[in-house]
């Protein structure tokens, strides 16, 4: 996962309490004015860790929409498809899974090359594929 990014508007009380969870600083509009705008963009994990109360939840994916969005990066030349891949490998892992099931007809190739050749790419990147009949 990527670092996450926050604007906050800092001032000298709060940059101690945030200065350990500071991965990264940019500096936003002029440095003699005070309240600085500064952009943090702190450590992965550090979302997590942060409490979710009075906050939107965001839903992880599920192998279904993972699949999906799968499906929809094949049919559009193979766009971000290595994402898509990612995605799919940690919903397996929430959902305790160990093979993604795809299927054949939803294929921009649908023969037997293009099968092998798919089950060989995702499992380079540690996803095994069956296909349903």
């Amino acid at each position: 996962m990527g670092a996450i990014a926050s604007a906050w508007a800092i001032t000298p009380e709060n940059a101690k309490q945030l200065a350990g969870r500071i991965g990264r600083v940019l500096l936003r509009g002029e440095c003699d004015k005070a309240p600085w705008s500064l952009v943090f963009v702190f450590r992965p994990g550090y979302a997590a860790a942060q409490s979710t109360e009075g906050r939107h939840k965001v839903s992880e994916p599920t192998v279904a929409e993972a699949t999906e969005s799968i499906y929809a990066s094949i049919r559009a030349d193979n766009a971000d498809i290595d994402a898509h891949i990612a995605t799919l490998k940690a919903a397996m892992a929430r959902e305790g899974l160990n093979q993604a099931v795809f299927e054949p007809a939803k294929l921009a190739h649908n023969n037997r090359a293009g099968r092998k050749l798919m089950q060989a790419y995702f499992r380079q990147r540690g996803v095994t594929v069956t296909f349903s009949s």
